[in-house]
């Protein structure tokens, strides 16, 4: 069922699992101490290729819970499995569900473990077994978290588990049909679950953070307003952008940056000339955007947003983020620096060309 590279030596125990847990979290803390202490592009470069490798430690917890599946203490440490590996492969998360669905339907963390389900498996996407691999997978949970908000033995679990499915409804995309499903999942969390904690947030919590990103960051929303200075120092406030299509870049200068910067490149090469205008929003401090632009390797006007309050508004975690934003204003896109942005940007320009 599952090959573990480390075997404990309290193998089978809720004292081993829980000094993997810990060990895992401290080099965690101490990775982002080193991160923050790191001056210059090249250190943060160089500390960020250090980062834990949770595979480690989600191994050595496979080995861990092996022998001892059908225990109720498992069940957190299945959830934390899940949270640190989602990049799993799909037999195994199947496995999973048919272990929980076996052992521990009961189990207080039964609709954590429906919200921990919802984004593991997607390691199998790059083959056409792959990805029907893939779609069972998504049948799987979908009929097991169903499943759970029809007959979960607490309410709390129940809208836990309708909070996964929104969620899983998601990746359908943002139209109104979709978004409204949504809606209906969300109310029936918060009314059934409001209080309880998905790790050390509220459910509430959770919810308000969807209804915001669907409300405000979803395909036709009104872009939210960005305001501050560039690396120059001069004004600068998105609503201001009037009539040209937008391409909106989320980066840091630690994560994957070069290929970023390539894009970025190519985008500005592709539409030079036409109302489009590239604007990047950096995670960097002012002076380490500076020396980029000195090295040529920053496209378009820039915000540098070090403390993150630029990212909060929208919502942005992992980089690159980028959002197209049409001449109205409106999102149109929202997702990863790859081939749709420029593909977005194209049909937007398209009515002026013809």
């Amino acid at each position: 069922m599952i090959i573990a590279t480390a075997v404990s030596s309290w193998a089978g125990s809720q004292l081993g699992a829980e000094r993997i847990v810990k060990e895992q979290r401290l080099a965690e803390l101490e990775w982002q101490q080193e991160l923050l202490a790191a001056q210059t592009l090249s250190e943060k470069s160089e500390v960020y290729e250090k980062r834990p490798n949770n595979e480690i430690y989600t191994d050595q917890m496979f080995a861990e819970l092996e022998s001892s599946l059908d225990e109720p203490w498992v069940m957190p440490y299945i959830v934390w499995q899940l949270q640190y590996r989602p990049y799993m492969n799909s037999a195994t998360v199947i496995k999973l569900i048919e272990v929980v669905e076996k052992y521990h339907t009961t189990s207080p963390q039964l609709g954590e473990f429906c919200i921990a389900i919802v984004a593991a498996g997607a390691s199998d996407l790059t083959t056409a077994e792959g990805i029907t691999t893939s779609q069972t997978l998504k049948n799987k949970k979908e009929n097991f978290i169903n499943k759970v908000i029809r007959g979960g033995k607490t309410a709390a679990v129940r809208g836990q588990a309708a909070f996964a499915l929104s969620a899983m409804v998601a990746q359908l995309g943002d139209s109104p049909e979709v978004n409204k499903r949504r809606f209906d999942l969300l109310r029936k969390a918060i009314i059934d679950a409001a209080d309880s904690k998905v790790g050390e947030v509220t459910l509430a919590d959770l919810a308000k953070e969807e209804i915001y990103r669907m409300t405000k960051l979803s395909k036709g929303a009104v872009a939210p307003n960005l305001v501050g200075s560039d690396t120059k120092g001069m004004p600068l406030k998105l609503s201001d952008i009037k009539g040209r299509v937008t391409v909106l870049v989320f980066w840091r200068s630690w994560e994957n940056y070069q290929e970023v910067s390539r894009v970025m490149k190519k985008l500005a090469a592709t539409y030079a000339g036409q109302p489009v205008e590239i604007i990047g929003v950096s995670g960097d401090f002012l002076s380490s955007v500076r020396e980029l632009e000195k090295m040529g390797e920053v496209t378009g006007r820039t915000f540098a947003d070090p403390y993150g309050k630029l990212f909060q508004i929208y919502r942005v975690t992992d980089t690159p983020m980028t959002f197209v934003i049409d001449r109205e204003g409106k999102i149109q896109y929202n997702g990863v620096l790859s081939s749709f942005v420029d593909l977005t940007v194209s049909a937007l320009l398209a009515p002026e060309q013809e």
